[in-house]
């Protein structure tokens, strides 16, 4: 994930957007912080 992606992090939630490739549409997601690094994390080898 670019970091431009991140549009704000609060020290709690990281609100971030990705593009859906089932239908090009633009979504915006607010997560726990550790939700995102737990997401994050398995595209490391």
């Amino acid at each position: 994930m670019a970091e431009s992606r991140i549009i704000d992090y609060d020290e709690t939630y990281v609100t971030f957007w990705y593009q859906r490739h089932e239908d090009d549409k633009i979504v915006i997601e607010k997560v726990h912080a550790y939700e995102f690094i737990s997401r994050l994390i398995i595209h490391i080898p």
